[in-house]
């Protein structure tokens, strides 16, 4: 699961619209991460979290690499795989690289849920 680095982290959150493939795989990664439905579709509040500093215990990043699917809510897990879709990690390259290491997270959790 440590394919996401800061540096994607900082490439994602510098766009202000992002493709909607990028919105639902990070929306996705809030829900699992146990942020509200509310709080995975708010773009400006994705990008302030994604802003967080890599050395704070709740960055993104931090979550990520400490994320136990077995500890995850099952219903924001359901909501996470509606969101994604049946998108592939193919599709997500078409998009944009850095999209498909957050596409590629989220089904490997999803896989783990």
């Amino acid at each position: 699961m440590d394919t996401i680095t800061k540096q994607n982290i900082d490439e994602i959150r510098t766009l202000s619209a992002p493709p909607q493939l990028v919105k639902d795989a990070l929306g996705a990664i809030f829900l699992l991460l146990g942020y509200s439905s509310a709080q995975a579709t708010d773009w400006k509040l994705i990008r302030k979290e994604l802003g967080k500093r890599s050395t704070d215990d709740n960055s993104i990043l931090n979550q990520l690499k400490n994320f136990q699917a077995e500890k995850c809510d099952p219903a924001s897990a359901k909501k996470a795989k509606e969101l994604i879709g049946d998108v592939t990690i193919a599709q997500a390259k078409s998009v944009s690289l850095v999209a498909s290491h957050f596409v590629a997270w989220t089904l490997n959790a999803l896989n783990g849920v």
